[in-house]
């Protein structure tokens, strides 16, 4: 991802949550050090069509963010954005990657079971719009 990404990253956001990130969020995700934002583009148009961000901090992985187009949904570019992250985790040595989704998002979770990561705890109230809890999913990366 780069700022010039990010209008394209806005509109999918947009179109995915209830309390979408505020454009300066992805902005500063861009400039860290230890955030890896990364694009899904369709080679034809040049368009964004998902995007995720996750970071690498000492030894752990963290996704902050995942989104794919609503019209390009089930196509396998989430997994592919979620493999990457797994490449660039087990790449830095990081034991496990783990991530928050909403206890209602059906279709994310199931992804997310399908790719090998397990329930690991419950945050309650997390999602401050609905109040809505998060559960805390995890996947721990075998040693190569």
């Amino acid at each position: 991802m780069r700022h010039g990404d990010v209008p394209g990253v806005m509109d999918i956001e947009k179109r995915s949550f209830t309390s979408p990130w505020g454009a300066h969020l992805f902005h500063e995700e861009v400039d860290r050090d230890f955030s890896h934002p990364v694009v899904a583009v369709d080679e034809e148009t040049g368009r964004v069509v998902g995007y995720i961000i996750f970071w690498v901090v000492y030894d752990e992985c963290h996704i902050l963010n995942i989104a794919v187009d609503p019209e390009r949904r089930r196509q396998g570019i989430g997994e592919a954005l979620m493999r990457h992250c797994e490449e660039v985790a087990r790449a830095k040595r990081v034991p496990y990657i783990y991530l928050e989704v909403r206890e209602s998002n059906r279709p994310a979770i199931s992804l997310y079971k399908k790719l090998g990561y397990r329930f690991f705890g419950l945050r309650r109230g997390y999602y401050t719009d609905t109040k809505e809890d998060a559960l805390v999913m995890a996947k721990f990366l075998r040693r190569e």
